[in-house]
């Protein structure tokens, strides 16, 4: 978990404080490391930390049963879970940090890569401070008053589900409320007709839209006790997918990229309790490859982004895989999509148009770069106040790249 929590800190910023960081009252005013330093740093922690689990489980003479959330409230001592979330972890590392990371050691543990969503739940409930916080933030309060009502999808978003770029019913159906009809807007746009979102958000798809008794419903925001995604598989299988493409590991890229696909409709359209209601295309795995080929390939036989096959070079094939991960991280972990379109440029847009289904840029923006977006999130005011000395000088939000970014 430190791991995961350093890369999201070095995909956000580039260099953090690292070696003297998490000393407390020892250092106040820790120096900056390199991402890439960072980077490899942590791919060897990973390392380490499977080794340690190796280690423990070989000596060990009382068996490691199934304990409860309130200790591990990710895995429940699963083990084997926590050595492939290590090894999915060190994999993101090492696409992204590609040839720019010296890494000491390419391969990984024989217990290969996360299968299943990673959520934690420490006892998310429907009472003050204890709800889901994804919920809470962007569903409804506890007491069943709406949360912060000004969050729509963008217009760019819809077209990869609504027709305009892809058809997705069985995606855009749970994700988005009264999806087609969703209300949406682009960034910077300003208008009397602006959409506005009833009962909490249109990233709530559930029949029943307000009070306590929402909450209970598959999609993004299924209810205050759902849990909390880390990684998801869907994540996991395409970064295998793309991993397979570069050559990092062996295996099929296509097999990988459908999975992933499928465990996209897997974890939308389970309930908060990790069910599948039994009356969908997906309760059961023949269900999801039947709709995967008998609807969402027919519905986008053309399309390259979605039928694997017509993929025909490398860079469409990490173009494919790219887009659907983004399609299906959208609204669930929207810092990963954020991070493979700084590094790759997927998905694809069309710089400075004023379409908004070909770009999901600011019709304000005054980013001088092509694509008229940031590059990058500024430091905190707070480490120029108590940091001043070491925190990185004359940052720019449009040209200070983290270092694996276009």
């Amino acid at each position: 978990m430190r791991a995961h929590d350093f890369e999201l800190l070095v995909d956000a910023y580039n260099d953090v404080p690292y070696v003297d960081a998490l000393q407390g009252l020892t250092n106040l005013t820790p120096t900056y490391t390199s991402g890439t330093t960072i980077y490899a740093s942590l791919a060897d922690q990973l390392d380490s930390a499977i080794a340690l689990i190796n280690s423990t489980a070989a000596v060990t003479t009382v068996p490691i049963t199934k304990i409860s959330s309130s200790i591990d409230v990710l895995f429940h001592a699963d083990m084997k879970k926590w050595k492939q979330l290590a090894n999915t972890i060190k994999l993101r590392l090492m696409i992204r940090g590609g040839s720019k990371v010296t890494f000491k050691n390419t391969s990984f543990s024989s217990d290969g890569f996360l299968t299943s969503d990673a959520l934690v739940n420490p006892g998310f409930t429907r009472d003050n401070n204890r709800q889901n916080p994804s919920w809470n933030s962007w569903g409804f309060a506890y007491t069943g008053g709406d949360a912060n009502k000004a969050w729509v999808p963008t217009i760019f978003i819809l077209g990869y589900y609504d027709g305009t770029i892809l058809s997705d019913d069985g995606r855009g159906s749970v994700a988005f409320y009264q999806f087609p009809a969703t209300g949406a807007n682009q960034l910077g746009y300003e208008s009397v007709d602006n959409p506005k979102c009833p009962s909490g958000s249109f990233w709530y798809s559930g029949s029943d839209r307000g009070g306590t008794s929402a909450g209970n419903s598959p999609g993004i925001l299924k209810g205050p006790d759902a849990g909390f995604p880390i990684i998801t598989a869907a994540e996991s299988y395409f970064l295998q997918a793309e991993a397979a493409v570069r050559g990092i590991i062996t295996g099929g890229a296509k097999n990988l990229f459908n999975t992933g696909i499928m465990a996209s409709y897997n974890y939308l359209y389970q309930l908060p309790d990790g069910s599948i209601p039994a009356d969908t295309s997906f309760s059961s795995v023949d269900k999801k490859m039947a709709y995967l080929d008998s609807t969402y390939h027919a519905d986008n036989d053309g399309s390259y982004l979605v039928n694997f096959d017509l993929a025909t070079t490398p860079e469409q094939q990490i173009e494919a895989i790219i887009t659907q991960k983004y399609i299906a991280l959208n609204f669930v972990n929207s810092q990963e999509p954020w991070n493979d379109y700084r590094r790759t440029g997927y998905p694809k847009i069309t710089n400075g148009s004023s379409d908004p289904n070909l770009t999901f840029a600011s019709t304000q923006s005054l980013s001088t770069r092509a694509d008229k977006l940031p590059a990058r999130v500024l430091y905190p005011s707070s480490e120029g106040s108590y940091n001043p000395r070491n925190v990185p000088k004359s940052i720019n939000v449009y040209s200070s790249l983290i270092f694996w970014a276009k």
